[in-house]
């Protein structure tokens, strides 16, 4: 009876022990450089198990980087600001290198600022967001302000009106800023400021939002500047941010009609 107990002891920590080591053999620690095309080193770049983002790292200094206890048989995603993102398979290797390309299509965005001049996204340092046309356009609003509503972060709106689709919008960016009821940014076509006049809680009147009166598909672009930072030329009146929007004209260089 010991035998087999002892026997049947010995097989079990055989079978404990193989079942460590096959799952210890199904995981690596992977090291590798980053860089651009010219092979310069990539400071900061974001590497991650592809379909569990909670495990990553990053590249240091020297654009270097150290992985450990990733499956052998996952996809590392590697990203970085301005970078096409790469995907690449470990397939049991220890060392993977890999070279990221810009990302030309997200170096060109660009965004209007508050003086009103077009500038690269990247290269403004405060925050923007930009709203295309076509986003505005699919949503079909009547009140071309609400169809803003879930497509840029921080921006709240609600319709405080009793007249329906067409009424004023209380329009919040960042949350609330003043103990006052002036809480809404200022809108700027085309370089004219526009601000929603205030009125009284029980006055009983809304003669809805001026802009209700613009067309959406006259829209170029929606860019939402927020801070005072961004806002610095309209002094005072930016404090809660702004809403500049460019109308479709006509473009230098280009021949017959272009609206």
């Amino acid at each position: 009876m010991k035998r087999k107990l002892f026997g049947f002891k010995g097989l079990l920590t055989l079978l404990l022990g193989l079942i460590t080591f096959s799952v210890s053999a199904q995981t690596v620690t992977i090291q590798g450089l980053v860089t651009d095309a010219s092979g310069e080193p990539i400071i900061g770049a974001t590497i991650i198990v592809e379909n569990n983002p909670s495990q990553g790292t990053i590249t240091n200094i020297d654009g270097k980087y150290v992985f450990p206890n990733v499956p052998s048989d996952a996809n590392l995603v590697f990203s970085y600001v301005g970078m096409k993102t790469e995907v690449v398979a470990v397939n049991q290797r220890t060392t993977i290198n890999v070279v990221m390309k810009e990302d030309s299509e997200l170096l060109s965005e660009v965004v209007v600022t508050a003086l009103g001049i077009t500038k690269q996204q990247r290269s403004v340092g405060y925050a923007t967001s930009s709203v295309s046309t076509a986003e505005i356009e699919r949503i079909n609003a009547i009140n071309p302000i609400t169809a803003l509503q879930g497509k840029v972060a921080g921006l709240d709106i609600n319709l405080t009106g009793a007249s329906g689709v067409t009424s004023s919008s209380s329009i919040t960016i960042r949350g609330a800023k003043s103990i006052d009821k002036n809480n809404s940014p200022i809108f700027v076509v085309d370089g004219m400021i526009i601000q929603e006049p205030l009125r009284g809680a029980l006055d009983g009147t809304d003669w809805g939002s001026q802009l209700k009166n613009l067309n959406p598909a006259d829209y170029e672009s929606v860019t939402v500047l927020k801070g005072a930072a961004a806002t610095a030329l309209y002094g005072s009146r930016g404090a809660n941010g702004a809403i500049v929007i460019k109308s479709k004209g006509g473009k230098y260089g280009k021949q017959g009609l272009g609206v």
